[in-house]
């Protein structure tokens, strides 16, 4: 799932790049068609695509799918996980939303400078992402999970109390930047975690929910933000995201401590 979610991400890194190219040298509204373009040649590739689900239609339970995603919905690992996927939306979208204004109003950088910025906090996710197989040779996954959260919300609060140092802006707007390289691997770790404690039939209903309460995080995350930029500042409103990085290490060792005993078939 990192590996999947890592690839994913590149398109957040390279997005922000091609606004920042042509909000330099042509119409920004360009890079729309250029998307557009990419789009269909995905689309394509998608249509080449051969998708063998033959497991999981062996295995298919007679429940009806709206059903299962009920049923999951009694298990309070599942809630935690829920949860903690809202969270993590609320981060990643936060963050994506809003940073570059944070870089415009804050450390009076330019449009194109705010937005490579942006560049740089989705590379780091994408490496987080990526790394995270590796690191996890050695360690366990929540033991990376709450090491990244308490050097991502130590990095914040300093970004955050040193921003009226203009002096040191860019150093401060590539800090605040790389705060994606701690929080970037949490989202993709619980759901493969999640997913693998399940039996394929029920990937479907799980796959909803997560959709469902990652777009509630993010909404959120964006909302929260933006109405408390537009009441104080946008540099008080950041504050606001050391919340779930403080909330999250706490639901992270509940969740694995629920999971040593969860067995959907027997429960």
């Amino acid at each position: 799932m990192n590996a999947i979610e890592g690839v994913y991400i590149i398109g957040g890194l390279l997005g922000p790049l091609l606004f920042s190219f042509m909000i330099q040298w042509y119409y920004w509204q360009n890079a729309y068609l250029i998307i557009a373009v990419m789009t269909g040649i995905a689309g394509l590739f998608l249509l080449k695509t051969n998708i063998n689900e033959s497991e999981v239609v062996n295995q298919e339970s007679t429940q009806p799918k709206l059903s299962q995603t009920f049923t999951l919905l009694y298990y309070p690992l599942v809630w935690v996980f829920l949860i903690c996927n809202v969270l993590c939306g609320m981060l990643e979208l936060g963050y994506k939303t809003w940073l570059p204004t944070f870089n415009t109003q804050v450390f009076q950088l330019s449009e194109a400078q705010s937005v490579l910025f942006l560049s740089i906090f989705s590379g780091g996710m994408a490496l987080s992402r990526f790394s995270v197989g590796y690191l996890q040779k050695n360690l366990s996954w929540l033991s990376i999970q709450i090491i990244n959260l308490a050097s991502g919300f130590v990095l914040t609060l300093i970004v955050l109390m040193a921003a009226s140092q203009k002096q040191y802006a860019l150093l401060l707007a590539f800090m605040l930047a790389s705060v994606g390289l701690f929080f970037g691997s949490i989202y993709p770790t619980i759901c493969s975690s999640m997913l693998s404690l399940l039996p394929k039939y029920c990937h479907g209903a799980m796959t909803g929910l997560i959709v469902i309460f990652g777009q509630i995080g993010m909404t959120l995350g964006v909302s929260i933000i933006g109405f408390l930029s537009k009441k104080f500042s946008i540099h008080n409103a950041f504050y606001i995201t050391l919340v779930p990085m403080l909330i999250l290490p706490v639901l992270l060792f509940v969740y694995n401590k629920l999971s040593y005993n969860f067995n959907l078939a027997k429960s």
